[in-house]
């Protein structure tokens, strides 16, 4: 029997990780100083200047056998992919085969309404295949669980056989990971994998497993030791599709990741939640814009998805009932994610943006196909910036705009004039801008 003892750095992130409900560190919204108002704050986008391709952003709809009461009704995929404009749903695939039944109707909604890419993701291969045979992460004795080594292709078999019962289901996989959180072992269902265990299955069998691209084990903390050795290796390389990660842990934070650009692989950020949000109501304006702040990051840096844990929860983007919540409500850290997600499409292509005198400001910017061009600007200080100017350039004829804050989201009415746009940016906000 393999045994590998879990490790000190898993027993840290364990108290971070997204998947239980336990309460945070707690604190009190932070208070908002007396703003300035400043002027003489600019952009200037510069569309010559191209970087990644965007593929979607996202959120888990995590039901079925684990917690029917965060399944994403058909109404509630209307409020999150219609109105919000998320275009990823991400999955998890139930290790019982005679459970997979309950996926194949909210999966083919998403997909046939809003063409919507489904990421399924396993967070463990069922018990038979694995050393202990038990599907929680650890054992009764703290051994970690592992994929035995004579069950590699039946476990590629066993991922095969999902991809193609949901396609008959009408219900298609666009992409399809190895492994939730490899490289932690959880009190739940999990599954441990070191890094050249993960080259290995990859090399070996990852050209068995057809009709959705393959996701990398998505590490905890978006190792790039974990994913080195694929990389790194021609045919293992040639294998795989997406290097998918999480940003849990102290420190973690997103960063460009090179090795992965220059193999032409995707980079997908495909689960965060913050941590302070699981005390009781505790979704503060203040911890979503550092959700935006992290957005931001990952734009910035390169990534090309970006998929929030659930998509119902009272601390998440749609109400679930409890503390205090309306069930299929947007939430206030809903109405901040759509200030993305409903600007920056997939297929959208981040084109370069400066600033100057802009202080707290960050701001991204993406060029469309048909050459719509999209500004999101972030303002997580107090100060207001009056008449920011974004110098576009000439071609475009019209404008139009959101802002959303602590209170009710809003819709703007910024100029356009002389090739620029001229707007007013609210503190501690995300405000969002479309020309064509």
């Amino acid at each position: 029997m393999i045994k590998r003892i879990f490790s000190a750095f898993a027993a840290v992130v364990m108290l971070a990780a997204c998947h239980h409900d336990n309460p945070g560190n707690g604190g009190n919204e932070k208070p908002i100083i007396n703003p300035n108002e400043v002027y003489g704050a600019t952009a200037v986008i510069d569309p010559a200047t191209t970087y990644q391709t965007w593929d979607g952003f996202g959120a888990m709809n995590l039901g079925g056998d684990w917690d029917e009461a965060i399944d994403w009704s058909n109404k509630e995929t209307d409020t999150l992919m219609g109105e919000m404009g998320l275009s990823i749903m991400r999955i998890r695939i139930p290790y019982d085969e005679s459970k997979w039944a309950l996926l194949p109707e909210k999966v083919k909604y998403a997909v046939d309404t809003y063409g919507a890419r489904v990421l399924a993701t396993p967070w463990t291969m069922p018990a038979t295949m694995k050393a202990p045979q038990v599907i929680k992460g650890k054992d009764e004795n703290g051994y970690v669980t592992v994929l035995k080594e004579n069950s590699y292709a039946d476990y590629a078999a066993y991922l095969q056989r999902f991809i193609n019962y949901m396609a008959r289901e009408g219900a298609p996989i666009y992409a399809i990971s190895i492994q939730n959180e490899p490289d932690w072992a959880p009190e739940n269902e999990g599954c441990s994998w070191t890094a050249m265990e993960h080259l290995k299955f990859v090399k070996e069998q990852g050209q068995n497993i057809t009709g959705a691209l393959l996701v990398s084990g998505e590490s905890i903390k978006t190792d790039h030791s974990f994913y080195d050795p694929v990389l790194n290796d021609a045919a293992a390389c040639d294998n795989i599709d997406i290097i998918g990660g999480h940003l849990y842990g102290t420190g973690t934070e997103p960063k460009p990741y090179p090795l992965a650009a220059q193999k032409g692989k995707a980079l997908w950020m495909t689960e965060h939640q913050l941590s302070d949000s699981w005390r009781d109501n505790s979704s503060t304006w203040f911890e979503s814009l550092d959700m935006a702040k992290e957005i931001h990051a990952c734009l910035v840096n390169g990534w090309n998805a970006y998929i929030w844990w659930y998509g119902i929860r009272y601390y998440s983007f749609l109400g679930d009932g409890e503390a205090n919540t309306v069930r299929g409500a947007v939430l206030p850290r809903g109405r901040l994610y759509a200030q993305f997600s409903k600007y920056i499409r997939p297929g959208d292509v981040r084109i370069g943006i400066s600033l100057d005198k802009a202080g707290y400001l960050l701001a991204t910017a993406f060029k469309a196909a048909d050459g719509r061009v999209s500004i999101v600007v972030v303002n997580p200080g107090p100060d207001i910036y009056k008449d920011f100017e974004i110098e576009v350039g000439n071609g475009f004829t019209t404008i139009s705009g959101s802002f959303t804050d602590s209170n009710l989201p809003a819709n703007l009415t910024p100029e356009l004039r002389d090739g620029k746009i001229i707007v007013d940016i609210k503190a501690t906000s995300v405000t969002s801008l479309e020309i064509r």
